[in-house]
């Protein structure tokens, strides 16, 4: 009986190898197209966005997009929430938007390309972003904020 007991466990669980090496991580992607440029900490060629950055090349201006605002206020109505890079703290008022598939309000906010918020982001480990009573930590590595402020830049 226990051989008939750990056969049955050894078979389920080589059976669940494989579908945990096709789950994936988000990672940070640098892309864009004529237009837009996008630096964006998700899982490539899904709807999984943990948070986003993007501008009209050479704009001047970034912004920044997070899928779930954590908030009860109606679409267009403004909040605010802080950007923390390293030990710097950046308050910030976004807007929220429209629910998702998911239906989870958005939070978007513009800043400059040249905003101490981005130079600060080059060099941090980890963006928290505080949200309500929320906060989300994001880790930084593979991050091309450099290549971002210089996409769209004047």
């Amino acid at each position: 009986m226990f051989r008939l007991i750990s056969h049955v466990l050894l078979t389920v669980t080589l059976a669940m190898v494989p579908c945990a090496a096709q789950a994936q991580e988000r990672s940070w992607s640098l892309d864009g197209n004529e237009e837009d440029l996008f630096l964006t900490f998700g899982v490539v060629a899904t709807d999984d966005v943990g948070v986003s950055f993007w501008c009209k090349i050479r704009s001047g201006t970034v912004s920044i997009f997070l899928p779930n605002a954590y908030s009860d206020l109606p679409v267009d109505a403004k909040t605010k929430f802080t950007l923390v890079a390293g030990d710097i703290r950046f308050e910030q008022i976004g807007t929220i938007g429209a629910p998702m598939a998911d239906h989870k309000k958005t939070l978007e906010t513009q800043v400059v390309s040249t905003d101490p918020v981005l130079v600060a982001l080059q060099n941090a480990d980890v963006l928290t972003i505080e949200s309500g009573s929320h906060n989300t930590l994001v880790p930084l590595v593979g991050a091309d904020f450099a290549g971002l402020i210089k996409g769209c830049g004047k």
